[in-house]
């Protein structure tokens, strides 16, 4: 007799953390229970079990931090919220202790926080069997914390890799979703955008474009879910079927700004495809100058090589003609008094100290060093006489 384990959406990982615990604490084992989503079709003819589904009053995994029915935002489903704030992929570790439970489960379920962070990004993966794997954990790391610190077993691979994938993609949410100006059903402005995702991350990231675009009403659509934000309340809603919309003046200014700026001589098509997919292109407007970019590069290049350099040149202003004013008597006179006022007195130069044997030292007042007239003082006697003078002063 095979249970059903029923979830509200595929995100839903607040419902997976409750019913995971509570099939825990009654003794259900992977193999007799299969997961699944509420208005799914059952993929098994075997589904004779009871249904399990989620509570919306109910408890959590591993602390009991946020019931599903009081998630942000009034969205009873958006059940990743909690961790989407990292959108570049740092997804954040949970408060759990590696403590783990006794053999029967009865106790608080508590399950090692690395473990915790990477299977909320796991549970948004595409993977059918992501819930039925994601639970054989669960209940192997509750029956004891051995098979966590195998790095390379490959149920520990799978997951990891399960985590890198899903937080790849919600970096390539925020970089590759293009909004653009419309009109709702009440004929108001708003921005809306088309992406179509890999993974289940469009609920994950909506508080990411929330925080970004805080004051913009905005829709995404995709075929996975919807998102919309009016400002005060986001509503999250099944994906639909897309829903073209007409280019602006705005998208013909961003595409003349992209072809501008493209500098042929760091043209790395690889390198460009790792970083945007060819699976991006077809719903970013900027893809469609790529390839007659590309194309020229080689000429653009070549061209750039045999242009003459070019000298700079600086060009200066004339300076602007003195302005000569008639300047009057008694100002001058004053103006010669505070001069005169203002002046320091000069410094007398002390008589430099005669050496024994040489001509007579010059009267003071007179220059300090004359080879003419005083061919008998050597250069040092002199220099030591206006170091000695130097330093009274």
């Amino acid at each position: 007799m095979t249970a059903r384990a029923e979830l509200r959406s595929p995100d839903d990982w607040p419902g997976f953390r409750q019913l995971a615990r509570r099939l825990v604490q009654e003794r259900v084992a992977p193999q007799q229970v299969r997961w699944a989503v509420a208005g799914a079709a059952q993929n098994s003819l075997f589904d004779d079990g009871p249904r399990w589904a989620v509570d919306d009053a109910g408890g959590d995994l591993a602390d009991g931090t946020t019931p599903p029915g009081s998630a942000p935002f009034g969205a009873a489903h958006f059940g990743s919220a909690h961790f989407a704030s990292a959108p570049a992929g740092s997804v954040p570790e949970d408060s759990t202790s590696e403590d783990s439970t006794s053999d029967d489960g009865a106790s608080a379920l508590r399950l090692p926080a690395s473990f915790i962070a990477r299977a909320r990004a796991a549970a948004l993966h595409d993977d059918d069997d992501r819930h039925d794997f994601l639970y054989r954990w669960v209940w192997q790391l509750a029956h004891g914390p051995a098979a966590w610190r195998d790095n390379l077993s490959e149920p520990r691979i799978r997951l990891d890799n399960m985590a890198k994938t899903v937080r790849r993609e919600m970096h390539k949410m925020s970089a590759f979703v293009r909004f653009q100006p419309a009109l709702d059903d009440d004929g108001r402005d708003t921005h809306v955008a088309w992406f179509e995702p890999a993974h289940h991350v469009v609920a994950a990231m909506a508080p990411f474009f929330i925080r970004r675009f805080t004051t913009m009403r905005w829709a995404i659509f995709t075929p996975r879910a919807c998102a919309a934000w009016d400002g005060k309340q986001l509503r999250l809603s099944p994906g639909v079927a897309r829903q073209p919309v007409a280019p602006d003046d705005g998208q013909a200014l961003w595409l003349t700004y992209y072809a501008s700026t493209f500098n042929p001589a760091r043209l790395k098509l690889k390198m460009m495809q790792k970083e945007m997919p060819k699976r991006y292109w077809r719903n970013l407007p900027e893809a469609q100058l790529i390839a007659p970019l590309a194309a020229q590069s080689s000429q653009r290049q070549q061209a750039m090589l045999d242009q003459a350099p070019s000298v700079r040149t600086r060009r200066r202003g004339a300076m602007p003609a003195p302005v000569s004013a008639p300047v009057s008597a008694s100002a001058s006179v004053s103006m010669s008094v505070s001069v005169a006022e203002l002046a320091p007195a000069p410094v007398p130069v002390p008589v430099p100290v005669p050496v024994l044997g040489s001509a007579p030292v010059p009267a003071a007042g007179g220059p300090l060093f004359d080879p003419a007239a005083h061919p008998a003082l050597s250069a040092v006697t002199w220099l030591q006489a206006l170091t000695a003078a130097l330093r009274s002063c």
